[in-house]
């Protein structure tokens, strides 16, 4: 006699269908139990249509995308030493068309700790054109260039109001094709990181899309990729290795690209004051001053309490830090503050780059020097008042045997 085994779940399914020798033969059958609940499936083909919208944004945004290859001479190093500039494997970097007569935008990491001795650009169709350094924004990383071209594409810039957390993140890069983009997708994962210059997305960044755009599922360009650590400062491989990575909002550097056309270099705005960490609201205790800065020459002292900035409530100093971070040097900032029981506002306050390092220990050796000389001077107006009074000054100490 052949036996056959059935599979279990049709086994379990004839079972579950068999009548039940106990049951009543009247009446209509029970209502069947619910099915249990289950997470929906995938809709047909919704791994497919993200497939075509990333190839999409590629197809689309290419012709904007560019490589850079640059020549260069270390600093420090004869003429006869230059060198092949390698960052990234293949030695390109990439860039992005924000003008239709070849103003390029790139990272600033590229160029850093060099002189370049000459900057050649490969656009989409395969033409390779001399570039030339303009400006560059050191707070955010960023470089500008120049080809001599027209009628280039330019893509559009995603408002910043608009890049919100959870989007599409489409990272784009040249360095390591020429012919074709490399796409890199993710999402974005928080925006005004970095004292707000930044929007932050778990897209992989690396050397070969620094410089290169990030855009939404729309084609628009959110922001430019560079390698910033979470602190703000210049990040190496440590980094890119993270997990997560930076990108300049387009829209930002847009509002800079007349001053960077015109070749200027743009820093970190430094106003110049210390703060009490332990007040948390309420606005910002200034404990110190930097001499030489930008608060100092606006009037600032001491014990001030800073209110608000350009008419925005501050509350504590990290608020404070934010807005100054979002702001570069040579702008200028209106403050409120408290002095006392009396209320000022101190306008057009022009904000100084970043010292250097060496520049700012000089600044806090001058400031400790001139604490000094405080201290010195209430030391001598209280011998002063005791001589007045008549108060005889104090005995030396006993010498010891």
């Amino acid at each position: 006699m052949i036996r056959t085994i059935l599979p279990v779940p049709i086994l379990f399914l004839l079972l579950a269908a068999a009548p039940d020798p106990g049951a009543s033969p009247a009446g209509p059958p029970a209502p069947a139990a619910p099915a249990p609940s289950a997470a929906p499936a995938p809709a047909p083909g919704a791994e497919r249509a993200a497939e075509r919208v990333f190839q999409d944004v590629a197809e689309r945004l290419g012709p904007s995308v560019v490589s850079i290859d640059t020549v260069a001479i270390e600093k420090g190093l004869r003429p006869d030493k230059a060198i092949r500039f390698r960052r990234a494997e293949g030695g390109a970097s990439t860039g992005l068309i924000v003008s239709q007569d070849g103003l390029i935008v790139a990272s600033a990491f590229f160029f850093k700790d060099v002189e370049a001795v000459a900057i050649r650009v490969r656009l989409h169709d395969g033409r390779e054109l001399p570039a030339k350094m303009l400006g560059r924004d050191v707070s955010r990383g960023i470089a500008v260039l120049k080809i001599e071209a027209k009628g280039l594409f330019v893509p559009a810039a995603c408002p910043r109001d608009e890049i919100k957390v959870g989007r599409w993140a489409i990272a784009l890069g040249r360095a390591l094709s020429a012919d074709r983009p490399t796409v890199h997708a993710g999402i974005v994962s928080a925006i005004n990181r970095i004292s707000g210059r930044a929007i932050q997305t778990d897209a992989p960044l690396s050397p070969a899309n620094y410089g290169g755009p990030l855009a939404d599922a729309e084609g628009r360009i959110m922001g430019i990729c560079v390698p910033l650590s979470q602190h703000g400062d210049e990040a190496g491989a440590a980094m890119y290795d993270s997990g997560i990575g930076f990108a300049i909002p387009l829209a930002d550097i847009l509002a800079q690209l007349p001053r960077l056309s015109k070749g200027d270099v743009i820093r970190v705005a430094f106003l110049g004051i210390q703060f009490d960490p332990e007040r948390n609201s309420g606005g910002v205790d200034v404990s110190g001053i930097f001499p030489g800065s930008s608060a100092e020459g606006a009037g600032l002292q001491k014990r001030d309490v800073i209110l608000e900035l350009d008419g925005k409530r501050i509350d504590n100093f990290f608020q404070f830090q934010f807005e100054i971070g979002r702001r570069v040097a040579g702008d200028k900032v209106d403050l409120k503050i408290r002095r006392g029981a009396e209320y000022k506002t101190l306008r057009g306050i022009e904000l100084k780059p970043m010292p250097e390092a060496e520049e700012l220990v000089k600044m806090v050796e001058e400031q400790i020097r001139r604490k000094r000389e405080d201290q010195m001077d209430m030391l001598r107006r209280m011998l002063e008042e005791q001589k007045r009074r008549g108060i005889p000054d104090p005995p030396p100490p006993d010498e010891e045997e």
